[in-house]
């Protein structure tokens, strides 16, 4: 499964004592997309602080290209009636 990481730019406003006026700070938030479109991934080259994105491949298959339970079940039922010539056909 691929994740595209990238921080976006944001300010928060914090007081400070000795010039007893709030200031603008810079503050970094962290976005992470799991299986990025390309369309997301083009957002997030414009929408990057300093243009800055990852995407990384953790080597896991995603979990919607894994096939359920019942999946495996009837493939299972389906080559054994194959191999052994008991196969169904409607």
């Amino acid at each position: 499964m691929k994740v595209l990481t990238y921080k976006i730019e944001g300010y928060m406003s914090v007081f400070n004592p000795e010039t007893k006026e709030v200031e603008q700070q810079l503050s970094l938030a962290e976005v992470t997309i799991e299986n990025p479109s390309d369309e997301q991934i083009a957002q997030a080259a414009e929408k990057a602080y300093n243009g800055e994105y990852t995407i990384e491949d953790d080597g896991q298959p995603d979990p919607a290209d894994t096939p359920s339970q019942l999946d495996v079940i009837e493939a299972q039922v389906t080559y054994t009636a194959m191999m052994t010539d008991t196969l169904l056909e409607v």
